[in-house]
């Protein structure tokens, strides 16, 4: 993935449910295998988010972006041995992108409804649809299975 084909994405665009639809065509132009590991990579990072809230983990969402963006966005990394501004502007950027995606996993506007039926189904969880049109995942209860 390139950040130029991201950047987009962003630019001009305050409104939220526009910037997500505009991610989901980008996602939805994918191959279902790589739309299935992204989901399954974003959905991870938002577990591992969750998580830190209220726990010793600080990989909160922004940690988690700046740790993976130069992995999903190879053009945040220059050939060269010393980093140009534009190198940490382009680094900047990618890692908003992802701090966002992350923050906005679940929403119906970000993946296709499939990809995150892939996700329940793979991570073993039960998906919902809320009140704010965001589709949440829930841990089978424990009921089930005779904890």
């Amino acid at each position: 993935m390139t950040v130029a084909s991201y950047s987009m994405v962003l630019c001009g665009s305050s409104d939220d449910h526009r910037y997500r639809g505009r991610i989901e065509k980008i996602f939805g132009s994918l191959p279902v295998a790589s739309q299935h590991l992204l989901v399954l990579l974003f959905g991870t990072f938002r577990v591992v988010a969750d998580s830190s809230d209220g726990h010793s983990n600080a990989m909160n969402p922004n940690a988690i972006a700046i740790s993976v963006a130069p992995s999903l966005f190879h053009t945040c990394i220059h050939d060269g041995r010393t980093a140009r501004v534009e190198d940490l502007q382009r680094f900047k950027l990618a890692s908003n992108i992802v701090c966002s995606i992350i923050c906005s996993f679940g929403d119906t506007k970000l993946f296709p409804r499939e990809c995150y039926e892939y996700y329940a189904r793979y991570t073993g969880r039960t998906l919902r649809i809320d009140e704010n049109r965001m589709f949440t995942f829930h841990n089978p209860s424990s009921e089930l299975f005779g904890y």
